[in-house]
């Protein structure tokens, strides 16, 4: 389980800290602001750009404007809308 899953809950980010990692609380805690269709669409966006991450071999907080641009060419390779990639 991730911090991203458990999202709507409300979560103390101090009794997480040591079960997930800081990547997953930084990105609890930008969706704690959302809910209905706008969590589930930022949370599955925050969930493929973790996984592309991980298989690149890059920390998600260690990403850069290189590494999102990179990300951007996976997704448009992947035959997504422009829409979708935005």
């Amino acid at each position: 389980m991730t911090a991203l899953d458990l999202l709507p809950l409300t979560v103390d980010c101090f009794e997480l800290a040591d079960s997930f990692e800081e990547a997953e609380l930084v990105a609890a805690a930008f969706l704690a602001r959302y809910n209905g269709r706008t969590l589930d669409a930022n949370r599955h966006d925050l969930r493929t750009f973790f996984q592309w991450a991980t298989d690149v071999g890059l920390g998600v907080l260690e990403a850069n404007r290189p590494h999102i641009e990179l990300y951007r060419s996976a997704l448009e390779q992947r035959g997504l809308a422009a829409s979708t990639v935005d």
